[in-house]
């Protein structure tokens, strides 16, 4: 009979090893966008918008911004996240969500 503690510790070093051969295998993580404050300028460059638009959409608050004086500052961050937020589906989307939907309530 072999010794229990032997086993356990075979055992935990292929674990080890088949954990650390897959960990190798990942591809490198991106990196993360820095966040950035941008001016008027800079902001409406990123998004290719007009500054006069810009003002337009702080003014509604339809544009996420700051403004500790009398500046405005855009998070470079938050800027991207909100044009992205604005992403409309393509038809072949609708389709396949419309399909998935379907098949589920056909296999009901």
């Amino acid at each position: 009979m072999t010794n229990p503690f032997e086993e356990i510790t075979t055992r935990l070093t292929r674990i080890e090893n088949l954990l650390l051969e897959k960990e190798s295998r990942k591809p490198d993580p991106v990196l993360p966008v820095t966040d950035k404050l941008l001016n008027i300028t800079q902001a409406s460059q990123l998004i290719n918008m007009t500054k006069g638009s810009l003002y337009g959409l702080v003014h509604k608050g339809k544009v996420p911004y700051s403004k500790p004086g009398k500046l405005l500052y855009f998070s470079e961050k938050e800027l991207r996240e909100w044009v992205q937020s604005g992403r409309r589906q393509t038809s072949q989307e609708i389709q396949a969500e419309a399909l998935k939907s379907l098949k589920r309530i056909i296999v009901k």
